[in-house]
Protein backbone atom coordinates (compact mmCIF):
# COMPACT_ATOMS: atom_id res chain seq x y z
CA UNK A 1 0.00 0.00 0.00
CA UNK A 2 1.30 3.75 -0.93
CA UNK A 3 1.30 6.19 2.12
CA UNK A 4 1.08 9.91 1.25
CA UNK A 5 2.56 11.79 4.03
CA UNK A 6 3.24 15.67 5.15
CA UNK A 7 4.84 17.49 7.86
CA UNK A 8 4.22 20.54 6.60
CA UNK A 9 1.63 23.43 7.99
CA UNK A 10 0.63 26.46 6.76
CA UNK A 11 2.02 30.03 8.03
CA UNK A 12 -0.27 32.48 8.26
CA UNK A 13 1.61 35.30 7.07
CA UNK A 14 0.76 38.14 5.16
CA UNK A 15 1.18 39.36 1.94
CA UNK A 16 0.75 43.43 2.19
CA UNK A 17 4.15 44.49 0.56
CA UNK A 18 3.65 41.97 -2.39
CA UNK A 19 0.15 43.46 -2.76
CA UNK A 20 1.12 46.80 -2.80
CA UNK A 21 4.03 46.48 -5.30
CA UNK A 22 1.42 44.64 -7.64
CA UNK A 23 -0.80 47.52 -7.33
CA UNK A 24 1.61 49.90 -7.52
CA UNK A 25 3.07 48.54 -11.08
CA UNK A 26 -0.52 48.46 -12.39
CA UNK A 27 -0.48 52.11 -11.08
CA UNK A 28 2.51 52.91 -13.44
CA UNK A 29 1.60 51.03 -16.06
CA UNK A 30 -1.75 52.16 -16.99
CA UNK A 31 -0.36 56.03 -15.69
CA UNK A 32 2.57 55.62 -18.23
CA UNK A 33 0.59 54.79 -20.91
CA UNK A 34 -2.19 57.85 -20.04
CA UNK A 35 0.08 60.19 -19.78
CA UNK A 36 2.05 60.03 -22.62
CA UNK A 37 0.93 61.56 -25.64
CA UNK A 38 2.64 59.77 -28.18
CA UNK A 39 3.78 55.88 -27.46
CA UNK A 40 6.90 55.54 -29.31
CA UNK A 41 7.13 51.49 -29.51
CA UNK A 42 4.65 48.65 -29.50
CA UNK A 43 6.13 45.76 -29.53
CA UNK A 44 6.08 41.82 -29.16
CA UNK A 45 8.47 39.35 -28.04
CA UNK A 46 8.64 35.68 -27.99
CA UNK A 47 10.85 32.78 -26.63
CA UNK A 48 12.29 29.98 -24.36
CA UNK A 49 12.61 30.19 -21.09
CA UNK A 50 14.45 28.16 -18.44
CA UNK A 51 13.25 27.33 -15.57
CA UNK A 52 13.96 25.83 -12.16
CA UNK A 53 13.15 25.60 -8.27
CA UNK A 54 15.10 25.24 -4.87
CA UNK A 55 13.35 23.22 -2.18
CA UNK A 56 14.31 24.04 0.86
CA UNK A 57 13.02 21.16 3.72
CA UNK A 58 13.99 23.38 7.14
CA UNK A 59 14.04 20.01 9.04
CA UNK A 60 16.01 17.86 6.34
CA UNK A 61 18.95 20.13 4.95
CA UNK A 62 20.48 16.98 3.08
CA UNK A 63 17.12 16.49 1.01
CA UNK A 64 17.23 20.30 0.02
CA UNK A 65 18.22 20.82 -4.06
CA UNK A 66 17.84 22.32 -7.36
CA UNK A 67 15.11 20.78 -9.18
CA UNK A 68 15.86 19.50 -12.98
CA UNK A 69 15.59 22.38 -15.47
CA UNK A 70 12.47 22.55 -17.66
CA UNK A 71 12.04 24.77 -21.28
CA UNK A 72 8.62 27.13 -21.56
CA UNK A 73 7.36 29.09 -23.90
CA UNK A 74 7.34 32.95 -23.02
CA UNK A 75 4.82 35.51 -24.61
CA UNK A 76 4.48 39.22 -24.20
CA UNK A 77 3.08 42.69 -25.49
CA UNK A 78 5.01 45.83 -24.64
CA UNK A 79 4.96 49.64 -25.37
CA UNK A 80 7.71 51.57 -25.01
CA UNK A 81 8.13 55.55 -24.02
CA UNK A 82 11.29 57.46 -24.74
CA UNK A 83 12.71 59.63 -22.06
CA UNK A 84 15.47 60.84 -23.60
CA UNK A 85 18.22 59.59 -25.76
CA UNK A 86 19.56 57.24 -23.63
CA UNK A 87 16.39 56.27 -21.37
CA UNK A 88 13.21 54.76 -21.70
CA UNK A 89 10.48 53.11 -19.80
CA UNK A 90 8.63 49.76 -20.79
CA UNK A 91 5.83 48.35 -19.36
CA UNK A 92 4.65 44.77 -20.85
CA UNK A 93 1.92 42.20 -20.50
CA UNK A 94 2.15 38.51 -21.45
CA UNK A 95 2.47 34.64 -20.62
CA UNK A 96 5.37 33.04 -18.90
CA UNK A 97 5.44 29.25 -18.09
CA UNK A 98 7.85 28.19 -15.66
CA UNK A 99 8.08 25.14 -13.60
CA UNK A 100 10.75 21.63 -13.39
CA UNK A 101 11.46 18.18 -14.19
CA UNK A 102 11.07 16.31 -11.56
CA UNK A 103 13.94 13.83 -10.59
CA UNK A 104 12.25 12.30 -7.16
CA UNK A 105 11.80 8.31 -6.53
CA UNK A 106 9.11 7.45 -5.03
CA UNK A 107 8.76 3.64 -3.87
CA UNK A 108 6.61 1.18 -2.29
CA UNK A 109 6.14 0.47 1.72
CA UNK A 110 7.25 -2.81 0.26
CA UNK A 111 10.34 -1.35 -1.42
CA UNK A 112 8.75 -1.26 -5.57
CA UNK A 113 9.76 2.12 -6.84
CA UNK A 114 7.33 3.69 -8.54
CA UNK A 115 7.86 5.25 -12.11
CA UNK A 116 6.63 9.04 -12.96
CA UNK A 117 3.75 8.82 -15.48
CA UNK A 118 4.46 12.86 -16.27
CA UNK A 119 7.72 14.35 -14.55
CA UNK A 120 6.77 18.09 -15.23
CA UNK A 121 5.66 20.63 -12.90
CA UNK A 122 3.86 23.14 -14.88
CA UNK A 123 2.94 26.75 -13.77
CA UNK A 124 1.16 28.75 -15.89
CA UNK A 125 1.76 32.36 -15.38
CA UNK A 126 0.25 35.88 -16.51
CA UNK A 127 3.46 38.40 -16.51
CA UNK A 128 3.79 41.87 -15.80
CA UNK A 129 6.73 44.07 -15.92
CA UNK A 130 7.51 47.39 -15.55
CA UNK A 131 11.23 47.81 -16.89
CA UNK A 132 13.94 50.59 -17.74
CA UNK A 133 15.73 50.41 -20.75
CA UNK A 134 18.96 51.76 -20.89
CA UNK A 135 21.05 52.39 -23.94
CA UNK A 136 24.46 53.51 -23.54
CA UNK A 137 25.37 54.15 -26.73
CA UNK A 138 23.67 54.44 -30.53
CA UNK A 139 24.51 52.91 -33.42
CA UNK A 140 22.53 50.76 -35.69
CA UNK A 141 23.16 47.88 -33.86
CA UNK A 142 22.20 49.25 -30.61
CA UNK A 143 22.35 47.30 -27.47
CA UNK A 144 20.99 47.90 -24.33
CA UNK A 145 19.77 46.63 -20.95
CA UNK A 146 17.02 45.68 -18.86
CA UNK A 147 16.45 46.86 -15.24
CA UNK A 148 12.94 46.36 -13.35
CA UNK A 149 10.29 44.13 -11.53
CA UNK A 150 8.28 41.51 -12.79
CA UNK A 151 4.78 40.22 -11.11
CA UNK A 152 3.70 36.81 -12.25
CA UNK A 153 0.00 35.74 -11.44
CA UNK A 154 -0.08 31.80 -10.88
CA UNK A 155 -3.68 30.88 -13.14
CA UNK A 156 -2.61 26.76 -13.44
CA UNK A 157 -0.28 24.58 -12.50
CA UNK A 158 0.03 21.42 -13.61
CA UNK A 159 2.26 18.86 -11.55
CA UNK A 160 4.22 15.06 -11.85
CA UNK A 161 1.91 12.86 -11.67
CA UNK A 162 2.41 8.39 -11.05
CA UNK A 163 0.25 5.63 -12.04
CA UNK A 164 -0.14 3.54 -8.67
CA UNK A 165 -2.89 0.69 -8.95
CA UNK A 166 -4.30 1.64 -12.13
CA UNK A 167 -5.20 4.97 -10.80
CA UNK A 168 -2.89 8.78 -11.57
CA UNK A 169 -1.77 10.98 -8.47
CA UNK A 170 -0.30 14.16 -8.52
CA UNK A 171 2.52 13.97 -6.13
CA UNK A 172 2.48 17.31 -5.08
CA UNK A 173 -1.16 18.14 -4.39
CA UNK A 174 -1.00 19.25 -0.34
CA UNK A 175 1.84 21.52 -1.19
CA UNK A 176 0.62 22.79 -4.20
CA UNK A 177 -2.33 23.96 -3.48
CA UNK A 178 -0.53 26.20 -1.04
CA UNK A 179 1.53 27.66 -3.51
CA UNK A 180 0.99 31.66 -3.67
CA UNK A 181 -0.68 33.52 -6.64
CA UNK A 182 1.20 36.09 -6.65
CA UNK A 183 5.25 36.67 -6.66
CA UNK A 184 7.94 39.05 -7.61
CA UNK A 185 11.03 39.02 -10.00
CA UNK A 186 13.60 41.25 -10.84
CA UNK A 187 14.08 41.95 -14.45
CA UNK A 188 17.98 41.97 -15.47
CA UNK A 189 18.84 41.87 -18.93
CA UNK A 190 20.67 42.34 -22.12
CA UNK A 191 19.22 42.88 -25.93
CA UNK A 192 20.15 44.06 -29.10
CA UNK A 193 17.94 46.08 -31.54
CA UNK A 194 18.45 46.27 -35.59
CA UNK A 195 17.33 49.43 -36.95
CA UNK A 196 14.73 50.27 -34.68
CA UNK A 197 12.53 46.84 -36.05
CA UNK A 198 14.08 43.76 -34.99
CA UNK A 199 15.51 42.80 -31.43
CA UNK A 200 17.05 39.61 -29.40
CA UNK A 201 17.26 39.91 -25.73
CA UNK A 202 18.34 37.94 -22.62
CA UNK A 203 17.52 38.03 -19.32
CA UNK A 204 18.04 36.74 -15.93
CA UNK A 205 14.75 36.89 -13.42
CA UNK A 206 15.89 36.09 -9.92
CA UNK A 207 12.94 35.45 -7.67
CA UNK A 208 12.55 38.04 -4.85
CA UNK A 209 9.06 36.29 -3.24
CA UNK A 210 8.82 32.91 -2.31
CA UNK A 211 6.42 30.55 -4.61
CA UNK A 212 5.93 28.74 -0.65
CA UNK A 213 6.60 29.24 2.68
CA UNK A 214 5.54 27.15 5.11
CA UNK A 215 7.19 25.45 8.46
CA UNK A 216 8.53 22.88 6.85
CA UNK A 217 9.80 24.07 3.35
CA UNK A 218 10.01 27.43 1.41
CA UNK A 219 10.41 27.43 -2.76
CA UNK A 220 12.08 29.74 -4.85
CA UNK A 221 12.75 29.89 -8.39
CA UNK A 222 15.06 31.11 -10.87
CA UNK A 223 14.10 31.66 -14.43
CA UNK A 224 16.34 32.95 -17.62
CA UNK A 225 14.81 33.13 -20.70
CA UNK A 226 16.00 34.49 -24.46
CA UNK A 227 13.14 36.14 -27.00
CA UNK A 228 13.26 37.30 -30.33
CA UNK A 229 10.89 40.61 -30.78
CA UNK A 230 9.76 43.36 -32.73
CA UNK A 231 8.69 47.03 -33.12
CA UNK A 232 4.83 46.34 -34.34
CA UNK A 233 4.88 50.19 -35.21
CA UNK A 234 8.20 50.59 -37.26
CA UNK A 235 7.19 47.41 -39.11
CA UNK A 236 3.89 49.13 -40.06
CA UNK A 237 5.40 52.23 -41.02
CA UNK A 238 8.29 50.73 -43.41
Amino acid sequence: MLHFKTFFQKENKKMKTLKISIITGIFLILNTIASAQIIDNYAVRIGAGLSNQYWNYKSFSNLSNWKDDKIGFIGQFAVEKEIGNNLSVRPAIGYIQKGFNDNITITTIEGDEIELVESKMILHNISIDIAFKIKPIQSKILPYFLVGLRTNYLIDCKEPTIEFQGEEHEIYNELSTEFKNFTLDQILGIGFIYQNKYFLEIEYNPSLTKILDLEGITIKDRYFNLTLGCNINELRNN
